[in-house]
């Protein structure tokens, strides 16, 4: 007696697509994995930029600040000088 096997499943390829399957679904998280990590990758380098510009223009302010102070500063010494002369 002959047994027909042409109208059974090939179990070998139900495995190969589920790991074709698997394969598929695991690249696809990867991908997904690399670009949220991307984004707050920018995100903080972003954030880290903006910080640091506000902290040159903190600086920056702090300096000018510091100018004037010795202007006055200077402007006051020479106010006296001349009054004693």
């Amino acid at each position: 007696m002959a047994t027909n096997t042409d109208n059974l499943p090939d179990s070998t390829t139900d495995d190969d697509s589920l790991s074709k399957k698997k394969q598929f679904d695991d690249d696809h998280l990867d991908e997904i994995v690399n670009e949220f990590f991307g984004l707050v990758n920018t995100f903080s380098t972003s954030k880290r930029q903006h910080t640091f510009q506000q902290v040159l223009r903190v600086a920056e302010d702090v300096e000018q600040e510091r100018i004037a102070a010795e202007e006055r500063r200077l402007a006051a010494k020479e106010g006296i000088d001349s009054t004693q002369n």
